[in-house]
């Protein structure tokens, strides 16, 4: 069983770790009138070159990522699909 100093001293190889956190990055804005995304999915959707601008709505842009990810499988595409579909879940249903 390895010790709590060998464990400790394995962290020391990575250095100093940047944690700081900026919700505005994470913050819903707006984009146009039914559609509000933040600066992280922004940044997501502009890695694949998804004109998100084009889209009237979350279903709409949902769609349009469903349709690429038919071509490629990547994770945060994925994940990005995943989150939006909840949020338009909660946000559009009835319970």
């Amino acid at each position: 069983m390895a010790r709590i100093e060998d464990k400790e001293e394995n962290y020391k190889d990575f250095g100093p770790l940047d944690l700081t956190y900026d919700p505005s990055y994470t913050m819903m804005k707006k984009v146009h009138n039914n559609l509000y995304l933040s600066d992280e999915q922004r940044e997501i959707l502009d890695k694949y070159h998804i004109d998100y601008q084009k889209c009237k709505d979350i279903h709409e842009l949902l769609y349009v990522i469903e349709m690429m990810m038919e071509d490629d499988e990547e994770d945060d595409l994925a994940n990005l699909s995943m989150m939006l579909s909840e949020r338009d879940y909660y946000e559009n249903y009835n319970k």
